[in-house]
């Protein structure tokens, strides 16, 4: 049986590839900040969407993006966050996986 055909297989593959993405958390040093993960509770306000990233362990970051992410897609972002460390202030946000139908 040839392994990449198998199903299973190609299911922990891509679960796995899902799990490193939205697990990644990084800090680049230069005041910015960075978050991966599902995008959760998009909701529009007149400057932008207001949403949450929740990684991989279940922790949730709030963020605010001009760009309306689309629920359910894995996305990374990168920001400054607010001086109470409440909300991350998006200036990329890039689509990782799309949602899944």
């Amino acid at each position: 049986m040839n392994i990449l055909r198998d199903r299973y297989f190609l299911i922990c593959v891509a679960a796995a590839f899902i799990l490193i993405a939205s697990s990644f958390f990084w800090d680049s040093g230069d005041g910015e900040s960075g978050v991966a993960g599902i995008a959760r509770d998009v909701k529009e306000t007149e400057n932008g969407f207001v949403f949450s990233l929740e990684d991989a362990s279940g922790e949730e970051t709030r963020c605010f993006s001009k760009d309306r992410p689309e629920p359910g897609a894995v996305y990374r972002a990168e920001g400054s966050m607010s001086d109470d460390g409440t909300m991350l202030f998006v200036s990329s946000l890039e689509l990782l996986l799309p949602a899944r139908e």
